[in-house]
């Protein structure tokens, strides 16, 4: 049996100011979703059970990837973090590197100083031929020419604030038709738990929980 406890140094030396650093959602984004067996292909069962003991900000957003792919990615609300939670997928049976990610987050808007270029018009003289055979001269005019302007203004933006990250990486060797349930704790911001069980099924109907192996 694995279980592993994080206590990662925090990022946060002030929750109301410091921007994402940690974004379990950024995390997703720069992956490619996991290509799960069908049901007819060799398979394990993946059960991922997450409860948390704490909850911050208004967001809570769930990144669980299986080598470099993402296989499940959740957002829920933050405040309905602590009604423990279950999903499952289908894994290949192969070793696999799995990481739980977890971050609760809100959204911040202020106002930022912003640069922009815009193109300005202006009037400028410019000269053209006119005229025929021996009356041909130059002529001036007046045109519209346009220059590009720096100019800056304020606007609306809305970040990220991180309020509690944590991420567990784990080992597995799957076997074809077993069922494994992995539990996430987490406790605090970088301080999390991640166990692991194989559950077989008894004689009598019930499963046992039988620690995943090294």
């Amino acid at each position: 049996m694995f279980a592993k406890v994080s206590r990662m140094t925090t990022w946060l030396t002030d929750r109301r100011r410091t921007f994402t650093v940690f974004s379990a959602v950024g995390l997703a984004a720069c992956a490619h979703a996991y290509q799960p067996p069908s049901a007819g292909e060799p398979h394990a069962i993946l059960k991922m059970r997450r409860t948390y003991e704490k909850s911050a900000g208004t967001q809570l957003s769930e990144v669980v990837k299986v080598g470099d792919d993402v296989g499940y990615e959740a957002a829920s609300d933050a405040a309905m973090a602590s009604t423990p939670k279950m999903d499952a997928i289908l894994v290949h049976p192969v070793p696999t590197e799995l990481a739980f990610h977890a971050q609760f987050s809100h959204p911040y808007t202020h106002l930022v100083l912003e640069h922009y270029t815009e193109q300005e018009p202006y009037q400028a003289m410019e000269s053209y031929s006119c005229g025929y055979g021996s009356s041909a001269r130059f002529c001036t005019r007046s045109t519209t020419k346009y220059r590009s302007v720096s100019k800056t203004r304020w606007v609306n933006r809305t970040d990220i604030v991180v309020d509690g990250a944590c991420r567990q990486d784990a080992a597995l060797s799957p076997k074809q038709g077993s069922s494994y349930l992995l539990q996430y704790t987490y406790q605090d911001n970088g301080i999390c738990s991640l166990s692991c069980f194989e559950q077989v099924p008894a004689q009598d109907g019930s499963i046992n929980q039988k620690p995943c192996a090294p």
